[in-house]
């Protein structure tokens, strides 16, 4: 990036580590969300399960490797930025779209994709 005279640039990064663990699914997604091997036993006792049944573990939320989480995590961060009036539909950097001619702009990056 070049900066014209007496122009700045800041920027802030931050690794949100849980972000996806908010992201909760719809909840007829939760049967295609089992992850590891059937849960069986006492454990399954602890959680009100029939030790006698077979059980799978399955995600409420979002999981990283969802083809579509990084979407959705993009547009919800966009979207809770936009809510607190700190991302202006002026100046939004959008990936594919021409770089904004303001000399204010913004934008979010995900690097899970």
């Amino acid at each position: 990036m070049v900066l014209g005279p007496g122009l700045g640039l800041r920027g802030s990064g931050e690794d949100l580590k849980c972000f996806y663990y908010f992201l909760r699914h719809e909840d007829y997604w939760v049967c295609r969300q089992a992850v590891g091997r059937p849960v069986t036993g006492g454990f399954a006792r602890r959680w009100g399960g029939r030790p006698e049944e077979q059980y799978f573990v399955c995600f409420r939320v979002w999981g990283m490797g969802d083809v579509n989480a990084c979407d959705v995590a993009q547009i919800t961060h966009e979207s809770i930025l936009e809510a607190g009036g700190a991302f202006p539909e002026r100046g939004r950097l959008h990936w594919g779209s021409p770089f904004p001619d303001t000399d204010l702009f913004g934008g979010v990056y995900i690097d899970d994709l």
